[in-house]
């Protein structure tokens, strides 16, 4: 397990401090698409030529340039430690540090979990720990590919609670909570692999088991959404490349095609702000997508037959299929207790006014 240092916390949480090292003003210039800051960092002259060099390739590979990687890979082999003085070796060993984890973002972009995680232990095996921002980035990015590879371990989020507790930046307090919901999100989608049936199709009446499930798995869902809002909180409003990955979750998790739809085309203007195209391009095609399936249900309502229950039109093939359950519990006649539960705004007031009135005696027609 990777240890992360201790800060100060006499300082504010901030991402932008003169006493931060030029890669990571660099990294949070580019995170909040500040082109004049970048430039500024460039052509700064107080910088030596390793810094110098770090932060030219730095951009190249945030920008995804074709020759990041070939630039990256040879700055990380053309220093020989006999030739460097001692405050020059530690400057390029978190140079080298940068750039390998540069590499290991670039090779993760193309698909390449193995090698981005081989280029990640490179960088982690650079760092120093008198750095504690990267130290801490680094622990964060090292979970974050194991959530993308299903290899989480309860060490992760004593570890992510950890840099919760003594990060004094704003960008790795909203990765930590951002991760927070990507760990429950996998979880989550583990546990109900198997549990594509949401109901008892084989009874007339909901089962109290479906029920209890039902709401776990909302209040599972709701925690979810609640880690990804948090984080939209902790990183800086400047931050719009960390606020876009939110979003891209956000919008998975939403319901309302609508709210999907603005969530995603945030999402790719914040990516396209800050030039990175590959994640713009996913938000894009993912906007399409949702735009199409609506079409689609749009054509496809077009001509059906509807049911209706009092002031309910049932048009849907999923508004249909609550109707024949609601019908099941009609039909039933008992004196039971029904539960009605879904979003906010979704009709549960209407279904209960309907049913009550159905089963006063009421006609209901198809």
């Amino acid at each position: 397990m990777f240890s992360i240092p201790t800060p100060s916390r006499e300082a504010e949480i901030n991402d932008f401090l003169p006493t931060d090292e030029p890669a990571w003003q660099m990294r949070v210039a580019l995170c909040n698409g500040d082109n004049k800051m970048v430039e500024i960092l460039k052509s700064n002259s107080k910088y030596n030529s390793i810094q110098s060099q770090l932060l030219e390739y730095m951009v190249l590979a945030w920008q995804e340039d074709p020759s990041a990687k070939k630039q990256l890979t040879k700055f990380t082999t053309s220093f020989k430690s006999e030739t460097l003085s001692t405050s020059d070796f530690s400057i390029y060993s978190n140079c080298k540090a940068w750039a390998n984890f540069c590499l290991s973002e670039l090779y993760l972009s193309e698909g390449s979990t193995r090698r981005s995680q081989s280029y990640l232990n490179y960088a982690l095996s650079s760092a120093t720990t008198s750095l504690h921002s990267l130290s801490q980035l680094l622990t964060l990015y090292n979970i974050y590919l194991r959530v993308l590879t299903s290899k989480n371990t309860p060490e992760d989020s004593v570890e992510i609670d950890q840099v919760i507790k003594l990060t004094t930046k704003r960008s790795l307090l909203g990765y930590a909570w951002y991760l927070k919901g990507k760990i429950l999100k996998n979880q989550f989608k583990a546990n109900n692999t198997n549990q594509n049936n949401k109901y008892n199709k084989s009874s007339q009446v909901v089962s109290l088991t479906d029920q209890n499930n039902e709401i776990d798995q909302s209040n599972e869902i709701q925690e979810i959404i609640n880690c990804f809002d948090i984080a939209l909180t902790k990183f800086s409003p400047k931050d719009i490349y960390s606020q876009g990955l939110v979003k891209l979750e956000l919008a998975e998790l939403e319901k309302n095609k609508l709210k999907i739809a603005e969530l995603l085309a945030t999402a790719e203007n914040n990516f396209t702000s800050v030039k990175k195209e590959s994640f713009a391009v996913e938000a894009k095609n993912r906007l399409i997508q949702v735009k199409e399936e609506s079409q689609r249900s749009e054509r496809g309502y077009q001509g059906q037959s509807c049911y209706k229950l009092g002031s309910c039109v049932f048009f849907s093939p999923v508004m249909k299929s609550i109707y024949k359950r609601i019908i099941d519990v009609i039909a039933n006649r008992n004196d039971f207790p029904v539960l009605i539960f879904g979003e906010r705004g979704t009709g549960k007031d209407m279904i209960a006014n309907a049913i009550h009135t159905a089963t006063k005696g009421d006609f209901w027609e198809n």
